[in-house]
């Protein structure tokens, strides 16, 4: 069985990701099984394709999806990190009556907390309702 390339480049279908040595458009595929059409109707649809390459381009969107997905989490992660880089500074320039446990407990929580998101992204939903659990059984 040969292994089924998808490619895009400007020059053709306006950079589209497309099979490789075809002009048939990946999205193409994908919106005729997103309507219900069977891998044999789109074998059917269009000649020069096989299961297989049905096969890619389901393999194909599920990897994009899960680049967006992360692309989303490690924006969020960012965010959380920049926002407890910025409570560390806030407590550094604080005025020296602030005592030193007191920003150490302040750099020590916004650790914590950036380290609590990482966790949070790098396992997914099933640690956050694991926490929540956690959270409320230690609150009894």
């Amino acid at each position: 069985m040969k292994r089924v390339r998808i490619t895009s480049d400007a020059e053709t279908l306006g950079g589209e990701p497309r099979f490789d040595g075809t002009r048939i458009p990946v999205a193409a595929v994908l919106s005729g099984l997103a309507g219900g059409w069977s891998v044999d109707e789109c074998c059917r649809q269009w000649p020069a394709l096989t299961p297989e390459h049905v096969s890619a381009a389901l393999r194909h969107a599920a990897s994009r999806s899960e680049q967006r997905d992360l692309r989303k989490a490690l924006k969020a992660l960012t965010a959380s990190v920049r926002a407890a880089l910025g409570e560390l500074d806030a407590m550094m320039r604080a005025p020296e009556s602030v005592g030193r446990s007191k920003k150490i407990a302040a750099i020590s929580n916004a650790l914590e907390m950036a380290n609590d998101r990482a966790r949070f992204f790098a396992l997914g939903e099933d640690w956050r309702k694991e926490a929540r659990r956690a959270r409320k059984a230690g609150a009894r």
